[in-house]
């Protein structure tokens, strides 16, 4: 059982030099280590900063002047990024101090991506989409027409996942045998089953037919399961993607239940 991992902003200071320099310290306030740890700053922390206001994006840094990744996330649209994401590592009771710098767009390090979305459409190009309304029937051999993965779909380093873009709403699973971001070559017209193993990058090892697989949401209600998004208005939009998080929102209106 893993225990509760809380990350803490401790401290953001300033060097009173010609150059300032900020620090940002994170605790591990368990004593179990933790791998790949996800930490959020949002932009209002950072507000006061020179380097925010003047269009800079910042860089962390280790003891060891060692990048810590970062990635940088505008969540609600507006050209301004809104939140700052840090991926660390971190020993049971470890204080870290990294070192906040601002670059330039252009100067930034290059991240090996960790995640990926894929939501596209079938046809000449498979061109993706970053909003769309779900497919009105619970026909899988229908939405396998319009969708390369029957809908939504995204990875990490370790495992992928497929939601089916109709009122079917399952979840599923793809085992994946590398790190490598595989899921924009799956599910082509002329590609190989995701249903039969691939030694170049795994299988689709859930069988979800008509459960609600892994994952998916109902109201349970009087001894019986109503699968939310069987009715009514179903959507999906992509929100962020990059190397080292990626988010989307699935939204349903009108849904009745029974």
């Amino acid at each position: 059982m893993r225990a509760i991992i809380i990350l803490l902003i401790a401290g953001l200071t300033a060097a009173c030099t010609s150059e300032p320099k900020y620090e940002i310290q994170l605790t591990n306030t368990s004593d179990r280590a933790v791998s790949d740890a996800g930490v959020v700053i949002p932009r209002t922390a950072l507000k006061e900063i020179p380097g925010l206001q003047q269009g800079l994006q910042p860089v962390l840094t280790n003891e060891n002047g060692e990048n810590i990744p970062v990635q940088t996330d505008d969540l609600d649209g507006d050209g301004l990024w809104d939140e700052l994401f840090i991926l660390t590592d971190l020993e049971g009771g470890e204080k870290m101090s990294a070192a906040l710098a601002f670059r330039s767009p252009d100067n930034l390090p290059q991240l090996k991506a960790r995640t990926n979305l894929r939501f596209a459409r079938k046809g000449e190009d498979y061109q993706e989409v970053t909003s769309a309304v779900r497919e009105q029937h619970a026909i899988n051999s229908e939405t396998q027409k319009v969708w390369q993965m029957e809908g939504m779909a995204w990875e990490n380093d370790r495992v992928g996942f497929r939601n089916y873009f109709d009122r079917r709403n399952g979840m599923d699973i793809f085992g994946k045998v590398t790190t490598e971001m595989v899921l924009d070559g799956v599910g082509y017209k002329d590609a190989p089953s995701y249903h039969s193993y691939n030694p170049e990058w795994g299988v689709d090892v859930l069988k979800v037919g008509n459960s609600l697989g892994a994952g998916s949401i109902a109201y349970q209600h009087n001894g019986a399961l109503y699968r939310v998004g069987d009715n009514g208005h179903g959507t999906c939009t992509v929100l962020t993607e990059g190397p080292l998080r990626s988010s989307f929102r699935f939204g349903f209106e009108g849904w009745q239940m029974g």
